[in-house]
């Protein structure tokens, strides 16, 4: 049985497009995502159908843009998907970039990540965007989730657009009952170092 277990750990990882029997895993990930950035963010959906409404609504932008939804499988169990599409920047963009490859989801299983299945989709991602005879790949990320940072920033990525929120109302508590924080530098303190003791 360990045996079995290490096999499984050191099984090559296969990428390719995902399949519609893979469909209930893909959409399985999705929600997990969705729940790793809620603890960041406070705003995502993680209702028990969010991943697959997410999943339907990734597949009706490809339908309308082109792209493709990757899936990275160890030992045939889907184990991270990536959805790319092929967008339209806006007027301002000079026409020869307009158009783009964009990273609109990335989720690795939990037990997965740190092992190479993300660089492994973002490198298909990569190739089908230059078969694509595009130029340039976009990604978005959590301002406060590092290890999608530093994965990005391994595989080439660099900063080039901030976009900031402002919460009109009170924000949301996080899933652990605590504000969220209102400023990138205060979700990096230690938690007893904010709320009113700051003043003191």
């Amino acid at each position: 049985m360990v045996d079995s277990a290490l096999e499984t750990a050191t099984a090559p990882i296969v990428v390719r497009r995902l399949r519609p029997e893979e469909r209930d895993a893909a959409a399985a990930l999705l929600l997990e995502l969705n729940r790793v950035e809620d603890a960041l963010t406070g705003d995502r959906n993680v209702s028990p159908d969010a991943g697959r409404e997410c999943l339907c609504a990734l597949e009706a932008m490809l339908a309308s843009s082109g792209g493709a939804i990757l899936a990275a499988l160890r030992a045939e169990r889907v184990v991270g998907v990536l959805v790319l599409v092929f967008d339209e920047a806006a007027a301002f963009v000079r026409p020869e970039l307009r158009r783009h490859g964009r990273i609109a989801d990335l989720a690795v299983a939990e037990g997965e990540r740190g092992l190479g299945v993300g660089r492994r989709l973002i490198e298909e991602a990569e190739r089908l965007t230059r078969a694509a005879k595009l130029q340039t790949l976009l990604v978005g990320a959590v301002s406060t989730n590092t290890p999608a940072l530093a994965l990005y920033a391994r595989t080439g990525f660099r900063p080039q657009i901030i976009e900031l929120i402002k919460w009109l109302e009170e924000a949301p508590p996080a899933p652990d009952g605590h504000p969220m924080p209102s400023h990138p530098d205060e979700a990096k303190r230690p938690r007893s170092e904010k709320g009113s003791g700051d003043s003191t």
